[in-house]
């Protein structure tokens, strides 16, 4: 009976092991979507809602269609302004510096969010700024 028991014992000692909830990492650079939402809730002071980074998702896209098509990262950036991300984000300034600047970030993690490849700047992991 002994032999029994430890088999039972091991048996559910290995289906233990196998249905405990794995350690969840950050989200990286190229996971799309959660990680342009994570980053654009971190990124900016005041800090910027889910929704508000959801809204700008298809934003981000074009960003990529345009690093796709060799444009730079200041005609991503004229994109995101036309498409008025940095308003949706509650961010606008009227300053066309600082608004810009708002812009770059933007591009900035939708480049790395949804396009990596176009970042030649990722050479470690990515902890997201602060922009004022």
């Amino acid at each position: 009976m002994s032999g029994n028991v430890r088999r039972v014992t091991g048996g559910l000692a290995v289906l233990a092991v196998a249905l405990c909830p794995t350690a969840q990492a950050e989200p990286g650079p190229g996971s799309g979507e959660t990680f342009f939402v994570d980053y654009m809730t971190r990124v900016f002071t005041p800090p910027t809602s889910e929704g508000a980074a959801r809204e700008l998702i298809p934003l981000a896209q074009l960003v990529c269609e345009a690093k796709t098509r060799g444009e730079s990262d200041l005609q991503a950036a004229d994109i995101v302004l036309a498409g008025n991300g940095v308003g949706t984000l509650g961010l606008a300034t009227g300053s066309s510096l600082g608004d810009q600047s708002t812009a770059m970030e933007i591009v900035n993690a939708s480049t790395l969010a949804y396009c990596p490849q176009y970042n030649t700047t990722i050479q470690g992991p990515i902890v997201p700024g602060t922009v004022s």
